[in-house]
């Protein structure tokens, strides 16, 4: 980063979260290399202590510093920005600095950013800001600024601002010691405009640094500014991204949307109260009438095949959900909640009766939320489930017919482009990416529950996901299956570090 922002003599340069002062370690070793000046700095620092020992280092003077919020300063125009901002949740931080922060970037984008974001977006709208004309800017920021949608409006700031724009990333770890995906951000050209992003992707830092064997290519900004998992599909192998979109526009393919409806499962809040146990059934003379079977632990699912009335009954919970009248065992255990402080805990203090436990609906099916391959079960059994797990409602079609499609290698390709990652291989499962995932149309299908069903129940979920092999050769041909799998493979190497 400091080797590609060092470039003239005489410049400025800003560091808005200076910290232990990393960046302008870097910096200095490169213009030293180089036989150059130092150059001049806007260094921010929030921290005094920190920002005194900086001085004390020599890494800047005490002219150089700026203690406080950078967002809250105004520095004078740089011809360079490095920089690591914060990612910090806004709804973390005091509602001081969470105001100011909103208040920014509304003034840089002309329109309101989502309060569930993050810091680091108000700072790079502050630093790009802090930008002579013909400047440039470095930035570490989280992986998931490519497809985040609180961050979409500012792919297109960025395009407006910049004549060049680079996206870095490696699947190796930049920061080894710190459990954050992240990408490096090069802008250039300041005043420029853009109309796509070049995205190289390495398999080791080592790689990145000696610029080898990347992969990617271009990345249109109306692309990512739509939604779309632009950076994924860029991993993909040569042709699969042709062949996924002639399999849209063809109608081979829909989006699970047009199936079901995801929603989570419901909220009850302290977990134990709200399903007891046997012996506290028991003890407060709990009526059956009250208790809904219920899952709660994705775990407990796996090993029992497709359909939940394979779920033994141990691995079943119980919620209480009573009725507007309570049994006498009932206002006892509503006293002992009260007693116990779960009437003013989480959710259950904004609930009026705090007791009641609110949009609890029976599932046609169940999906795991976390996962390397989600779990797909038929909700035969009419049970109920928590947030812990994905609630998919029938809108056409049987859920038979729903569960042949999903058990398919695209499904699963599929999920790997739309479904964002944990790191180590593992996805998450939200309503709005699993209504994106694309799968098989439902009458293209040859069903074949049996096998999926065996797969399941000895818990090999691959194997479940396998079944669906020969209706895909069927419909993309082998040489189209292959492809899919080979970007099954992809996809899956790069969530796994």
């Amino acid at each position: 980063m400091a080797k590609w922002l060092v470039r003239h003599e005489g410049e400025i340069y800003l560091e808005p979260s200076l910290g232990d002062g990393v960046f302008v370690e870097a910096v200095e070793d490169v213009t030293s290399a180089a036989g150059m000046k130092r150059p001049s700095w806007i260094a921010a620092e929030l921290d005094a202590e920190t920002a005194l020992t900086a001085t004390r280092r020599g890494l800047v003077t005490a002219e150089e510093i700026r203690i406080g919020d950078f967002l809250a300063l105004a520095p004078p125009l740089v011809d360079a920005v490095i920089a690591n901002p914060p990612f910090v949740r806004l709804r973390h931080l005091d509602s001081g600095s969470r105001e100011r922060a909103l208040a920014v970037a509304h003034e840089h984008l002309g329109a309101p950013m989502a309060p569930s974001g993050s810091i680091w977006m108000p700072f790079v709208l502050r630093m790009v800001a802090s930008i002579k004309l013909g400047g440039r800017m470095a930035v570490v920021l989280p992986l998931d600024f490519t497809y985040v949608a609180y961050a979409l409006p500012l792919w297109e700031h960025l395009a407006n601002s910049f004549g060049s724009l680079q996206v870095i990333r490696s699947r190796e770890r930049i920061f080894a010691d710190i459990n954050q995906d992240v990408l490096i951000l090069l802008a250039d050209e300041r005043g420029g405009t853009t109309s796509h992003v070049q995205f190289d992707a390495y398999e080791t830092v080592e790689a990145m640094v000696e610029k080898t064997g990347a992969t990617g290519g271009r990345v249109s900004i109306s692309s990512i500014a739509q939604g779309e998992r632009a950076f994924q599909r860029a991993l993909l192998p040569d042709g699969l991204d042709h062949l996924l979109a002639e399999a849209a526009t063809t109608g081979w393919t829909i989006p699970a949307s047009d199936l079901v409806t995801f929603r989570i499962g419901y909220v009850a809040g302290d977990k134990r109260f709200f399903h007891p146990e046997a012996n506290t059934i028991r003890e407060y003379g709990l009526p059956e009438s009250s208790l809904k079977p219920s899952l709660i632990n994705a775990r407990k699912l796996r090993g029992h095949g497709l359909r939940t009335s394979g779920v033994a009954d141990e691995f079943v919970d119980y919620l209480w959900l009573p009725g507007a009248e309570l049994s006498e065992g009932e206002r006892r255990y509503v006293r002992m909640g009260e007693r116990s402080g779960v009437s003013k805990g989480y959710k259950a203090s904004i609930r009026s009766p705090w007791y009641g436990v609110p949009g609890v609906k029976t599932p046609d099916a169940i999906v795991t939320v976390f996962s390397e391959r989600p779990l797909m079960l038929i909700n035969d059994a009419s049970w109920v489930a928590s947030n812990s797990l994905l609630c998919a409602y029938l809108r056409s079609g049987s859920v038979e017919q729903f569960a042949a499609s999903w058990y398919n290698p695209l499904t699963l390709l599929s999920i790997g482009l739309e479904v964002h990652s944990l790191g180590g291989g593992v996805v998450v499962m939200v309503p709005n990416e699993a209504s994106a995932v694309m799968m098989l149309r439902p009458d293209l299908v040859s069903t074949d529950i049996d096998g999926i069903n065996a797969a399941l129940r000895k818990g090999d979920v691959a194997a479940a996901y396998d079944c669906g092999s020969a209706s895909l050769r069927n419909i993309f041909g082998t040489d189209g299956a292959d492809l899919v799998t080979a970007g099954i493979e992809t996809l899956a190497r790069w969530r796994t570090k």
